[in-house]
């Protein structure tokens, strides 16, 4: 009896922790200290009943989306009235004027004016709600086609905008984390562990990655400015020696930076200290990778998605709502006044889901074009990223310093350093 008591509470204390991850109260995500930039979440909880509670770092904070909901809104409503108020108290038209052959500037009579088709009645007001039912097929068709011609689009460029997101966030972000990394610990272990070319590969690095960032806040990531050189000279990113050698540098200071850190190999081969061609060649593709890894970020945040393209998706979604909202309104005056509530909230959900939905993904593929700025949900958390690469460099000199014994005494590894 004893297994199976354990058992059952084994099970019961799993479906507890199940349940708490799931529809726990603590904070669906994380953020950096002062802002919305999400640094990590907890996807479980976005998969359950507790997403309705989640408001911060969602596209629920854009005070943009509510805007042009209130717009669509107020469209709807317009529509809705004219409907409603119409069919109950239309203009009268003239009966003799409905029926008249009105000549042409010959002299030749027109045809008839068939006022059913524009669902006028030639005995009393318009009748709204006849052209309403007798059209209202065709509107859905056609809008219809609009909607599924706007989702195709929009499919295709969210896949582009999170592709592009995702190539900056690995081969660029990550590109120059791993290039500067393997230089460090490369350098570490079969060169040199000289505090000071060690500390300058990091800072170096480091500074390429924190100049991006600049150059997108504040569009100085190619000129050397007062801000620049402030920012730089904090967290020991560069000294004021290395700051002053910046000034003949007036462009892609993120990229050319590099050739310091190419300029530190070719000085260790020139000491003798690199005594192996594979190692060298090695060392230099560590540079050359991280360069590229700058050009990669620096090439997708310069050359966006052709406008043409992103001006086409955004004008065919505005006409969307806007038909659908013409449509909806008209159809709710309606079945208001002929008091068929429900439908009349199928309607106005029908306004609300749909565009919604279109303008959430515009604007949240906006946001993912530019995720140096600092400022939206999904940029990138600047403080952890230039801190993180800090980290893992200084974790690889301390693991080549705390190595076990009988690996220093047998790979002839150079003496350890003391710690920066």
């Amino acid at each position: 009896m004893e297994p199976r008591d354990d058992a059952k509470t084994s099970l019961l204390q799993s479906a507890a922790v199940a349940l708490r991850e799931a529809y726990g109260t603590n904070s669906v995500a994380s953020f950096m200290p002062g802002t919305d930039v999400v640094t990590d979440y907890e996807p479980v909880k976005l998969s359950t009943f507790r997403v309705c509670c989640v408001r911060r770092g969602t596209i629920m904070t854009n005070p943009v989306l509510f805007i042009e909901q209130f717009l669509l809104t107020c469209v709807f409503g317009a529509f809705a009235c004219l409907s409603f108020f119409t069919s109950k108290d239309g203009v009268h038209f003239n009966e003799s004027l409905l029926w008249q052959h009105p000549k042409d500037m010959t002299g030749v009579l027109q045809p008839p004016v068939d006022v059913n088709h524009f669902g006028l009645s030639a005995h009393g007001p318009p009748d709204v709600t006849h052209w309403i039912e007798k059209h209202q097929t065709k509107m859905r068709i056609f809008c219809g086609i609009i909607s599924g011609l706007g989702c195709f689009l929009m499919a295709l460029y969210t896949s582009m905008g999170v592709g592009r997101w995702w190539t900056i966030r690995t081969q660029g972000v990550g590109g120059i984390k791993t290039a500067t990394v393997d230089l460090e610990w490369t350098i570490c272990q079969f060169v040199t562990q000289d505090k000071d070319v060690l500390s300058a590969i990091k800072r170096y690095g480091r500074a390429s990655l924190k100049l991006i960032f600049l150059w997108r806040q504040f569009g100085e990531g190619g000129q050397l400015t007062d801000n620049v050189k402030e920012q730089l000279l904090q967290n020991d990113l560069l000294t004021k020696d290395e700051v002053a050698q910046l000034k003949g540098l007036t462009h892609c200071l993120h990229e050319t930076i590099w050739a310091w850190q190419i300029g530190i190999v070719s000085m260790l081969r020139k000491d003798g200290l690199i005594k192996s061609n594979s190692i060298y060649q090695l060392l230099l593709d560590h540079c050359e990778q991280g360069r590229q890894a700058v050009q990669c970020a620096h090439t997708h945040l310069a050359v966006k998605i052709p406008m043409q393209y992103i001006h086409l998706l955004g004008f065919i979604v505005k006409v969307h709502n806007l038909i659908l909202a013409v449509i909806m309104g008209l159809l709710f005056g309606m079945t208001f006044r002929q008091k068929e509530f429900l439908t009349c909230c199928q309607l106005f959900g029908r306004l609300l889901i749909l565009p919604f939905l279109f303008n959430a993904l515009l604007l949240i593929n906006a946001d993912l074009s530019d995720p140096f700025e600092g400022k939206g949900t999904n940029d990138f958390p600047e403080a952890n990223l230039v801190s993180g690469l800090d980290k893992d460099c200084q974790g690889f000199v301390k693991a080549t310093r705390n190595m076990p014994k009988w690996i220093m005494a047998r790979a002839n590894i150079p003496r350890a350093i003391e710690e920066a």
